[in-house]
């Protein structure tokens, strides 16, 4: 009997999962072989909170209130009430280009230390040297981590479709992402956004600041998975409606890799490598899924 072409992807699937989980037992990876990471001045709840509010304030308020200024001013106008798909994509474009650094000086100021022990610059050795490594360590761990993200994806997706039959939607940043194909600077400046500027902000956000105080106050599981569902959460889209349910269990499973992977090779760069992989194949696979339907 012939199977259907979606339940031999998911066999398929599975089959990938269980040897990407043998791979990993058999090499040792799921092992923490120095213990949990230990980092120097740990920021204080405050910080913590300060450098969120400073990464939503740019992203929700300052970088869009100052956009909508700058086109209703070049456009002759005194206010505007909405602005075209272009206007969208270069809004995107430097609300990512601003909002990464403008993290990075908050954490050099309030938090120096820990930002130089997160980072790889306190540790002894070539320190370019140890901070490819562990961004490559991250890069190989997508190989291991991208079949458990895709057989939760295909169970929750088959769920949320049995259950709710919600239209198709694509995920804010993919839409914003598709868009820019209509001029070429603004697809580049995106897709190296996407893969620089934000797992690098993310990352320091989350899985720097966020797990690492919480570390101080629970246990590292806790405090990986709690760290994930602020990750997950903080994806929602009202615009996404019920396909949120199926976002939600994917991003928290992967955080959970991202989280697990700071804490194995004592780096941020290893997460970054993972998110920036992810990221970097996500938006690939796009690209390619478009230039075919343009055909």
């Amino acid at each position: 009997m012939e199977l259907e072409p979606e339940l031999l992807q998911f066999i398929n699937a599975v089959v990938l999962m269980l040897l990407s989980l043998g791979a990993g037992i058999w090499y040792g990876f799921y092992a923490l072989p120095k213990g949990p990471a230990v980092f120097r001045d740990i920021p204080s709840f405050v910080h913590v909170i300060m450098i969120f509010v400073v990464f939503l304030a740019l992203q929700i308020i300052i970088i869009p209130s100052l956009a909508y200024i700058a086109i209703a001013f070049l456009s002759g106008q005194g206010s505007i009430t909405q602005i075209s798909e272009s206007q969208q994509s270069w809004l995107y474009i430097v609300t990512i280009y601003l909002s990464a650094p403008a993290i990075w000086w908050f954490a050099k100021n309030f938090n120096p230390y820990f930002v130089s022990s997160i980072s790889g610059a306190e540790r002894s050795g070539n320190k370019l040297t140890l901070n490819l490594h562990d961004f490559s360590v991250g890069v190989v761990t997508w190989f291991l981590a991208f079949p458990f993200v895709i057989v939760l994806g295909m169970i929750m997706m088959k769920i949320v479709e049995y259950a709710f039959h919600p239209p198709e939607v694509d995920q804010v940043a993919v839409q914003l992402f598709k868009n820019t194909f209509k001029n070429p600077w603004q697809f580049v400046l995106t897709f190296l956004g996407l893969f620089i500027a934000v797992p690098f902000a993310e990352e320091l956000l989350f899985r720097g600041y966020f797990q690492q105080w919480l570390k101080t106050k629970i246990s590292l599981p806790w405090a990986i998975a709690g760290t994930s569902l602020l990750f997950a959460t903080f994806h929602l889209s009202t615009t996404h409606g019920w396909h949120n349910l199926e976002l939600i269990p994917v991003l928290f499973l992967l955080s959970c890799f991202l989280g697990f992977l700071v804490e194995r090779q004592h780096s941020l760069w290893a997460s970054i490598g993972l998110h920036a992989t992810f990221n970097f194949i996500s938006v690939t696979t796009i690209t390619l899924q478009m230039e075919s339907v343009s055909v």
